[in-house]
């Protein structure tokens, strides 16, 4: 596997670098992509390799140490690495340098050719001062507790500047939090300021920047002139692919995993959803053919009717009234539960009922202008359902008031044969005198039944006769006369 990928990427690489031809670099020339930092292959490659035991000797003050060598466990994570041990961390942290920056920062009391002067207590640690110290991204920063600021292993932190900006510093930190601990962390200045005071030892000893000049945008991030991803490896199914870029000019070869994953199709929908029980769709891999399954949620009136959530007190009469074909939606995808019902709308609702019957004749109203009500109001006329609101005049399009509701479905009931001699006592109602004469006995009759009940105004619990009927409300009325 290993094998393959550094194949593939040193073809990619090749093809890369004959794009650009002659790239000569007269010396080691550091290098920095930000995204490379926060990028867990990348910097996981990294720590891999400095793990890895067969890595080139550093020089460490006065001893030579292999990279990888007696410097703890590597657990799998590159934000982490525990189970190192005071200089252990030391040593590490001049490997990962190494590493990501082909550079090794000499360090013990012997000079520094490539440090800055030295920042002390106090002193407030920000943008600015890094940037007018010459501070680079990849810069290593040693801390000490020396008045002096010079290093003889007394205690302090060090950690690696991978990028800074006026907000604050990403670092990668030996020594963070404990003995041991190494991690990819962000401060604010504020912050930087209080460790270095605080924890650190409250002096910077030295900062070894790396070693040839850099080329920065301004706010201490290195500017690549990088190529276009090039696919060095295709990803699978199952197994991760790679690619590759190169800096035209120092020729820093940038990777990026490529991860893997299944190519599906839009899936087949193997068991619809009802309204009690889910669904599901299989999704199946174009490429190797694995296959997934999904569950399709069970239906809900929020699938049809983007008004209507679920928590309304409507909501079991609407979905009854919608699911045995009573009631439909408007336009636009909604229910409209507040919208008044018209007097065709009702009729229409009766006449599906019925199953669509046709008229035996012509209806007497000459005001039925639109054919989605003409049949359903002229059989409701001629089986004595319904009446005009004057001679020859329907008026189809009228609001429907409760107490014409209470008519219409009682004449519906005397129409089918029904016992409709249940009474309820209108005079609970305040306003049982604006009831109209026609419907005093349908309205006592849905009051009986409970098909009808008071509606709350201003905390009184009125009939509201002559009020329009909602279609929400219709949907109850309807519900408990046909659920019964």
């Amino acid at each position: 596997m290993k094998k393959e990928r550094k194949r593939a990427v040193r073809y990619a690489c090749a093809f890369l670098c004959a794009v650009f031809c002659l790239i000569t670099l007269s010396s080691s020339v550091f290098a920095y992509s930000g995204s490379d930092y926060t990028d867990d292959e990348y910097l996981a490659g990294r720590l891999d390799k400095v793990f890895s035991g067969a890595a080139p000797l550093f020089q460490n003050e006065d001893k030579s140490y292999p990279i990888g060598s007696s410097i703890g466990t590597y657990p799998g994570s590159p934000h982490r690495v525990a189970g190192l041990l005071g200089y252990e961390c030391y040593i590490y942290a001049n490997a990962v340098y190494y590493y990501l920056f082909g550079d090794v920062p000499y360090h013990g009391d012997l000079g520094y050719t490539r440090s800055t002067v030295p920042i002390k207590k106090g002193d407030r640690i920000t943008y600015e001062l890094l940037r007018d110290n010459g501070v680079n991204c990849g810069a290593y920063v040693r801390t000490t507790s020396s008045p002096d600021g010079t290093y003889s292993g007394s205690t302090g932190h060090s950690f690696i500047v991978l990028n800074y900006d006026t907000e604050g510093i990403d670092v990668l930190q030996a020594n963070n939090v404990g003995p041991g601990i190494i991690s990819l962390d962000r401060w604010d200045w504020a912050t930087l300021d209080m460790m270095l005071g605080d924890y650190w030892g409250g002096y910077i000893s030295h900062v070894v920047n790396p070693n040839d000049a850099v080329s920065t945008s301004g706010d201490g991030e290195v500017v690549h002139a990088w190529t276009e991803w090039i696919v060095a490896v295709e990803p699978g199914c199952y197994k991760n692919g790679y690619a590759v870029r190169v800096c035209a000019d120092c020729g820093r070869v940038g990777e990026r995993i490529i991860p893997a994953g299944h190519v599906f199709d839009k899936g087949v929908e193997t068991l619809a959803p009802t309204w009690e029980k889910d669904g599901q769709i299989v999704y199946t891999c174009t490429v190797c053919g694995h296959t997934e399954t999904a569950v399709v949620p069970k239906l809900t009136l929020a699938d049809f009717f983007s008004d209507v959530t679920g928590k309304e007190w409507f909501c079991p009469y609407v979905e009854y009234a919608f699911r045995n074909g009573l009631m439909n939606g408007v336009t636009g995808g909604k229910f409209a539960p507040g919208k008044e019902m018209s007097r065709a709308m009702i009729v229409t609702v009766l006449w599906r009922i019925e199953g669509e019957p046709a008229p035996a004749g012509e209806s007497p109203f000459g005001d039925l202008k639109a054919d989605w009500y003409r049949s359903s109001v002229a059989w409701a006329s001629e089986s004595g359902i319904v009446n005009g609101v004057s001679e020859g005049v329907f008026a189809p399009d009228d609001p429907l008031t409760r107490e014409q509701i209470a008519a219409i479905v009682y004449r519906y009931s005397e129409y089918k044969g029904r016992d409709v001699t249940a009474s309820g006592d209108l005079s609970v109602f305040p306003d049982e005198e604006d009831v109209s004469d026609y419907a005093r006995a349908p309205l006592a009759w849905a009051v009986g039944r409970g098909l009808l009940q008071g509606t709350n105004v201003k905390g009184k619990i009125i009939l509201d006769p002559r009020g329009g009927a909602t279609r929400a409300q219709v949907a109850a009325i309807l519900t408990r006369y046909l659920s019964e």
